[in-house]
């Protein structure tokens, strides 16, 4: 299976006097529009995939609206396990989603440091096994056995500063 994991674009960073509940903390201007741009081009090294879960928290949510609207992949659905994952402890029961997906490919619109403790365990079976730089709408995209529990293949990553000035 083909797994796309995708980091919320460029936000506001943390303010507890604007945003108390950090799950509201919005893109800014410049993340909404840089991340725009690469959707219009991410094609050009992915394609979409069938499934896309995303954290409802609003970065990562309206992330996954703009891959929807721009690069035209499938409506979000919400994924609470994304949603704080580090916290609740969900590789687990992702890792069962992604196994009992019947689908060829899938993607998840999250967090930081999730993601990329995530993308290591299933490289090479640790959180902290590979060490990955995942930038603000950076694009992931691993092929997974889904009867492994590792031993996936990174295939790309789509940095956002391909996209900076095109």
């Amino acid at each position: 299976m083909r797994l796309l994991l995708v980091r919320h674009a460029k936000a506001f960073d943390r303010d507890p006097a604007r945003w108390p509940d950090d799950s509201t903390r919005p893109l800014t201007d410049e993340g909404r529009r840089a991340f725009r741009r690469l959707a219009e081009r991410l094609d050009r090294w992915v394609d979409p995939p069938r499934v896309v879960l995303a954290s409802a928290w609003s970065r990562a949510w309206e992330t996954a609206q703009i891959l929807e609207e721009r690069a035209l992949w499938p409506a979000r659905v919400r994924e609470p396990m994304l949603e704080d994952a580090e916290e609740t402890g969900a590789t687990a029961e992702l890792l069962e989603r992604i196994r009992r997906a019947s689908v060829a490919s899938m993607a998840m619109v999250g967090h930081e440091p999730f993601l990329s403790r995530f993308a290591s365990r299933l490289l090479c079976g640790r959180a902290d096994g590979v060490a990955i730089d995942f930038r603000k709408g950076a694009v992931i995209e691993l092929e997974v056995d889904p009867e492994g529990p590792v031993g996936a293949v990174l295939r790309s990553l789509v940095h956002p500063a391909l996209f900076k000035k095109s």
